[in-house]
């Protein structure tokens, strides 16, 4: 089995919302919901996730600019959105999806993903990045002084 088809498998059997795969083995899971599992797959595996695959239940733009900024090789997304896609591309991650749509809604689908809001302009990953993760900490959803409020539902390997 390749890289991606674990992670994909991986993603499906366990019900994570985030599986990162390199080199045939699992390198970082998660159940967070949102960008959350991506931002800290960065913090704790860092440098080591270059190279990697990742599979994940939802992919937009604000997720396709962290794989980028963390240079991920490939992505599988059970749902991608078009800007998602276009931004991986860009950057020459190989993608696969299993729904393409227009744009990620939020939670309760009356807007825009408040994410995918925050880097529609924006088309730099470090840019991406740094926005992202100065939005979760300005939210208290990660602390400003640690950069790492991990959550329960997120599992290193």
């Amino acid at each position: 089995m390749d890289e991606l088809e674990l992670a994909k498998a991986t993603l499906e059997k366990q019900r994570l919302s985030l599986v990162v795969v390199k080199s045939s083995e699992i390198l970082f899971t998660s159940r967070a919901s949102g960008v959350l599992g991506l931002v800290e797959a960065i913090r704790i595996c860092g440098a080591n996730l270059k190279g990697s695959v990742v599979a994940d239940r939802v992919i937009g733009k604000a997720a396709a600019l962290l794989c980028a900024y963390s240079g991920i090789a490939a992505v599988y997304a059970v749902v991608l959105s078009g800007p998602g896609k276009k931004t991986l591309e860009d950057f020459g991650i190989f993608v696969g999806h299993q729904k393409l749509v227009p744009g990620i809604l939020n939670r309760d689908r009356s807007d825009m993903c408040p994410f995918e809001k925050l880097t529609e302009k924006i088309s730099s990953p470090e840019e991406g990045y740094h926005s992202i993760r100065h939005c979760l900490c300005s939210s208290g959803i990660i602390s400003v002084q640690k950069h790492e409020q991990m959550s329960p539902a997120t599992k290193c390997v």
